[in-house]
């Protein structure tokens, strides 16, 4: 809702969240849906609000205004949870001291993303010193 009110059009609403102007369209029909009620209309391609929709913009802004200084931290935090972890140590080592340790941090420490996959690597390189 924020795009289309910065934007002002569906294509330019589109090209702000790099999506097509479809999936906005579908995404605007499946909130006047939501709420029974038209939250955004188009007229001659321009975006206009209802009362209700003018509401959840202002509830949107508050939380984009609450969320804007905190942002730097998180996207640090994101960061550092996506850092690779490199290890070398004897294979020995590995398995008899801290295999068991290094799976635990694992299993605690994922960090998923939208596709599900596992977006914290834990990459062991061992050296065989002996």
């Amino acid at each position: 809702m924020l795009a289309l009110k910065r934007a002002n059009t569906l294509r330019d609403a589109a090209k702000v969240l790099g999506v097509s102007h479809t999936t906005v369209s579908r995404r605007l029909h499946a909130l006047n849906q939501r709420f029974s009620l038209d939250i955004c209309m188009l007229s001659q391609g321009k975006v206009s609000f209802s009362e209700l929709g003018l509401q959840l913009l202002s509830a949107a802004e508050n939380m984009e205004a609450c969320l804007a200084p905190h942002l730097s931290q998180i996207n640090t935090s994101v960061k550092q949870l996506k850092k690779k972890i490199n290890l070398s140590i004897p294979p020995a080592i590995l398995q008899y001291v801290l295999l068991d340790e290094l799976h635990e941090f694992q299993q605690k420490n994922l960090y998923s993303t939208s596709s599900g996959l596992s977006a914290f690597y834990l990459r062991l390189c061992t050296v065989n010193k002996y």
